[in-house]
């Protein structure tokens, strides 16, 4: 805050160099963590040799959204350009399908083996026009995450 008083026939300043009078910053300009940023902090995912991990509880690998959901002439991508994707959004796509993710809407789950299973999310995606997919997923163990397979759309 910025003072001024006059003391014996000399005006005093005190304050900020350059800080204007009734200008406030926002917290995030002061670099304060505001509750969204925690939040989102909270629910960020980690990259680790090539592999999404989210706090949801599940695994992607990167490749899955580039070389494959969103590689042109590939057998899906279509359906994900159809709905606004765009070959470089490969991150925006892990973000829409791990918000989507919800283990209490899994359907056709399949047992694979003695500790395996499979299993399908149906979720709304895309960008500019939404659209139903389905996701698929793999469990390889009762205490290991889930593991993103494949997403087309449901039909």
């Amino acid at each position: 805050m910025i003072y001024e008083h006059y003391l014996g026939g000399v005006l005093c300043h005190y304050g900020v160099k350059g800080m204007k009078w009734g200008v406030r910053r926002t917290p995030e300009q002061l670099g304060h963590k505001t509750k969204t940023t925690v939040e989102k902090t909270k629910e960020a995912a980690t990259i680790i040799d090539g592999v999404y991990h989210s706090s949801k509880g599940f695994t992607a690998d990167q490749r899955k959204f580039s070389s494959y959901c969103l590689k042109d002439g590939t057998e899906h991508a279509k359906e994900f350009f159809d709905v606004g994707y765009k070959p470089t959004d490969a991150d925006r796509l892990f973000r829409d399908i791990e918000s989507g993710f919800d283990l209490s809407k899994k359907i056709d789950s399949v047992p694979v083996g003695k500790s395996k299973e499979r299993f399908s999310i149906p979720m709304r995606l895309g960008t500019t026009a939404k659209s139903l997919f389905r996701t698929m997923w793999q469990k390889d163990g009762p205490e290991e995450t889930s593991r993103f397979i494949t997403a087309y759309v449901d039909r």
